[in-house]
């Protein structure tokens, strides 16, 4: 069995818990490739474990997400929502050579950047992405559609659009629901919104749902997908977004249930 540990040596120190953790699974038989956080993960994988908090989890996934790879988490950081497991508990990590976990599939969200009809950007998200203001605290206009119509247009400092795994993230705390992550839907919470009526919108997954940036003059807008990589944003861009066909395969050792990890976590 061939399993890529992937360490943020900003959070493992030294890799003191990783580096345990791969020499228990070398001990149990397993093929252990430790990379950082930035590198690539090889083809020919059958699980990846993060060590690290929710963000390193985030950015792994991004990669495991197109191979199907099971991935799991470690946390190594403050919250680690995301994560299976704590640093006290790897030694349930032998579970995966024995068999003895499951599988939970979590969508994702497909978004494109169209500028002039063209499309200049394609991504994936597993929790979120963002159209925000600028470092200028100005409010951006924003204009928001499902399959074409018209749903809302508002000012405000921007939208968070999230899967039901992303609720409990950002979206959770600019007063987005708490969508059970098995669910199957698209969040959209706007930001602080300069409107009587603007409150988190659920949309079926099987919709496509549009955010149009309006005239922005002197302000500026950013659109980031999971936190990572800010693309600036131009007046009449539309930010699309739809499930994707790809999605995230999390192993789960624990049967700790979702609203138990709720309360426990938050």
């Amino acid at each position: 069995m061939n399993i890529a540990i992937i360490t943020n040596e900003a959070k493992d120190i030294d890799r003191r818990v990783s580096r345990s953790a791969a020499l228990l699974l070398r001990d149990a038989g397993a093929n252990v490739l430790e990379i950082a956080n930035t590198e690539a993960i090889p083809s020919g994988i059958d699980f990846a474990i993060t060590f690290g908090g929710d963000g390193t989890l985030l950015h792994a996934a991004r990669q495991t997400a197109y191979s199907q790879t099971p991935i799991l988490g470690v946390n190594v950081g403050t919250l680690g929502y995301l994560a299976e497991l704590e640093p006290g508990e790897i030694s349930m990590l032998t579970q995966l050579l024995d068999g003895n976990y499951h599988i939970e599939k979590r969508m994702l969200l497909s978004l494109k950047l169209i500028r002039d009809g063209q499309t200049i950007l394609e991504d994936i998200c597993l929790n979120d992405a963002v159209v925000t203001h600028g470092d200028i605290m100005r409010v951006i206009p924003l204009t928001l559609y499902c399959d074409g119509m018209e749903v809302k247009f508002f000012r405000g400092d921007g939208i968070i659009a999230s899967t039901p795994t992303g609720s409990t993230a950002y979206s959770l705390s600019a007063g987005g629901p708490i969508v059970d992550p098995k669910s199957d839907s698209i969040l959209l919470t706007p930001l602080s919104a300069h409107a009587l009526y603007a409150k988190s919108f659920v949309f079926s997954d099987q919709r496509t749902v549009d955010i149009q940036v309006g005239e922005l003059e002197n302000r500026s807008a950013y659109l980031s997908s999971d936190g990572f990589d800010a693309h600036r944003l131009h007046t009449g861009d539309i930010v699309r977004l739809s499930r994707s066909e790809h999605s995230v395969s999390l192993v789960k050792l624990k049967n700790e249930g979702f609203f138990s990890l709720l309360y426990r976590k938050l």
